[in-house]
C-alpha cells in the first residue's frame, strides 16, 4: 500500500500509520502520480485537490481523517462518485453508483456565485431535466433560489444543496461537517446560523439517484444520529448537507411521492 501524505505529521503518527497499515512507499510530492492498487491518503483542507488528482489513480483508497472529518468526507466522496473505490477509515472502500437518472415533474432554477478559491470537491453536479444552473455574479431575478459562499445568499455553493433546497417546502439550512469529537459525535457548522434541535440531513449523490439521508439532533455543535454513530461517515458523498427542519418521513414522502426519486 502506498501512503499519499497531503499533510503534516509527526513522526510518531507517520510511524503509527505505516505500521497498522502495512504502508510500503510514502509519496509527498505535491502532484504525486501512480497507478497502483491501493493507497491511504492524508490530506489537510487545504490540499483535497492535489490529494484527489493523486488518488484517484489508484483502484482502492481509504481516506484517513486526521480530525478533519469534512475533509474526509469530500475527499472520499469525490473519489467514489469518479467511480474510484473509496472510504474513510475504519469503513469498507465502495463507489457510488449512477442509477437509473431521475424525472420530477417539476424544473427549478438556481443561482450559484462561485468564489474564487474553491474548497469543495464535490460542488458541481451534471445536467439534469429537472434544474437549470445559472452561475452569476451578483442578483437575479428568476431563481428559485441563489447560494455563495456569503451570508447575503443562501449560505452555500454547493449545487446539489441549492437544487434540494429549492425542491423541497420545509425550513432547511446549510451545514457541513467539521470534526469528530471526543465522544465519538460528528461536529457540525450552520454559515451565518444558527441550528439546535431535531433535523434531517440529506445530501443526494450528483445523478440525484441515491440520497443520505440522517435523522438525527444538533445540540450545541454536534450532530447526534438517531441511528448508529458514525452512520454520516460509511457512504459519503461530500461534507455538505441541507439541514432540513422536517422528520426523515417527511422528507423521503416528498421525495418519493411528489418528487419522484429512489429516496
Amino acid at each position: 500500500m502506498d501512503l499519499l501524505l497531503m499533510a503534516e505529521l509527526d513522526e510518531q503518527t507517520l510511524s503509527r500509520i505505516r505500521s497498522n497499515f502495512g504502508v510500503v512507499n510514502v509519496a509527498k510530492r505535491k502532484l504525486f502520480i501512480s497507478r497502483g492498487e491501493e493507497a491511504l491518503v492524508v490530506s489537510d483542507r487545504g490540499k483535497l485537490r492535489d490529494a484527489f488528482v493523486a488518488a484517484r489513480h489508484y483502484k482502492r483508497v481509504t481516506v484517513y481523517p486526521t480530525g478533519d472529518y469534512g475533509a474526509a468526507m469530500e475527499l472520499a466522496g469525490a473519489l467514489r462518485e469518479a467511480g474510484i473505490d473509496a472510504s474513510i477509515h475504519p469503513f469498507e472502500p465502495t463507489r457510488e453508483e449512477k442509477g437509473r437518472t431521475p424525472s420530477p415533474p417539476v424544473k427549478v432554477r438556481v443561482g450559484v456565485i462561485l468564489p474564487e478559491q474553491r474548497e469543495l470537491l464535490t460542488w458541481n453536479v451534471p445536467e439534469a431535466p429537472f434544474f437549470e444552473v445559472r452561475h452569476v455574479r451578483g442578483e437575479e431575478v428568476g431563481l428559485d433560489v441563489l447560494g455563495g459562499n456569503d451570508c447575503a445568499h443562501f449560505p452555500t455553493y454547493d449545487v446539489r444543496t441549492l437544487i434540494m433546497k429549492a425542491l423541497l417546502p420545509f425550513e432547511s439550512k446549510a451545514l457541513t461537517v467539521e470534526e469528530l469529537t471526543e465522544d465519538g459525535e460528528v461536529s457540525v457548522k450552520t454559515p451565518c446560523q444558527t441550528l439546535e434541535g431535531r433535523v434531517t440531513l440529506l445530501r443526494p449523490n450528483q445523478w440525484f439517484t441515491r440520497f443520505e439521508i440522517h435523522e438525527g439532533e444538533v445540540r450545541d455543535g454536534k450532530f447526534i444520529s438517531f441511528a448508529r454513530r458514525g452512520d454520516v461517515l460509511r457512504l459519503p458523498l461530500g461534507m455538505t448537507f441541507l439541514a432540513v427542519l422536517a422528520p426523515a418521513t417527511a422528507v423521503s414522502a416528498i421525495l418519493r411521492g411528489k418528487l419522484g426519486f429512489n429516496a
